[in-house]
């Protein structure tokens, strides 16, 4: 664990259920004030008849539990935490498979995840499914990790000549996963060795695949045009362009809006970490109350969200 002096990331977290009754995204991330060293875990669920919802929050919750618990074992062993990240995955697949067998109705639900874990300037990922995580620097952005889905395939269709652009982006089976946590075998995980290297003024986001109604052009205009403001304005226009699209059954977007600020590529001295566990949104705005979130035992019955949340 790394501690410095002064805040290195702003962070912040939104969901908007967009057209659909049920939200089966979940996402946490703490980023302990003074601390370099911080989480975020996004899932997004499949299954429906409630399943989706339960599947994200049964994997959310197992994988932001153990790594914060093995927090404490980062410090100086950085080399550790793609071991960690895929024991965390592991447990929660297992905890999924549990939850299957006990009810034999929730067979065939599942989750996509992103876990992220930044330590000082160095990200490391585990990631499975479609949800993507993108990364904004000097003015353009990129998809760091990879999509477990058919789309990259029947892109490479369009590239060979095999398909068109049109018939490519309105396939039916474009979306369809090729790797989820379902409780099985996981059939594809994305977890680099090597940290990604960030840079000050970078920004992270790790979000749903509902963000990816919008192109990446525009997804980039947005993150270009706001660049300098908070992570939770940043937060706010994404899922505001998202909204203003009016796509009939838009699916649920959560994004986690990392910015990387001042001194955030210079690694401070470490230090012990604390016995003592605060989750929090991060370094709020100027002004801005800090939000302190208590952990809280899983429920497995659906939880009523406003269409709304930024925080």
């Amino acid at each position: 664990m790394w501690r410095s002096s002064r805040a290195l990331f702003d962070v912040a977290t939104a969901v908007d259920c967009g057209d659909r009754d049920n939200q089966e995204d979940a996402v946490v991330a703490d980023f302990p004030i003074g601390e370099t060293c911080g989480l975020a875990v996004l899932a997004d669920g499949m299954g429906g008849h409630g399943n989706g919802d339960i599947a994200s929050s049964i994997v959310a919750t197992e994988v932001f539990a153990e790594l914060r618990v093995r927090r404490r074992a980062f410090k100086g062993r950085e080399s550790e935490i793609s071991n960690h990240l895929r024991q965390a995955a592991d447990e929660a697949n297992s905890a999924l498979q549990l939850h299957v067998e006990a009810n034999p109705k929730a067979r065939g639900m599942g989750t996509t995840l992103i876990a992220t874990v930044l330590v000082g300037p160095h990200l490391y990922w585990l990631s499975v499914g479609d949800s993507p995580l993108y990364l904004y620097r000097k003015g353009e952005i990129e998809r760091l990790n990879e999509d477990h889905s058919m789309a990259p395939h029947i892109d490479a269709m369009v590239a060979s000549g095999q398909l068109s652009v049109e018939l490519a982006e309105n396939h039916p089976e474009r979306n369809t996963l090729t790797s989820a946590i379902s409780g099985e075998k996981i059939a594809r995980i994305d977890c680099p060795e090597k940290p990604f290297a960030l840079q000050e003024s970078d920004i992270l986001i790790v979000s749903s695949d509902g963000l990816q109604s919008l192109r990446d052009g525009e997804i980039n205009r947005i993150l270009r045009r706001n660049r300098k403001r908070s992570s939770a304005e940043i937060a706010e226009e994404l899922l505001d362009a998202v909204e203003a699209l009016k796509m009939p059954g838009q699916d649920n977007t959560s994004v986690t809006v990392i910015k990387m600020l001042s001194g955030a590529a210079a690694v401070p001295e470490p230090v012990a970490i604390p016995e003592e566990w605060v989750s929090v949104r991060a370094k709020p705005a100027e002004g801005e109350a800090t939000e302190i979130f208590d952990a809280v035992e899983l429920d497995e019955s659906p939880i009523a969200l406003p269409k709304r949340a930024v925080g």
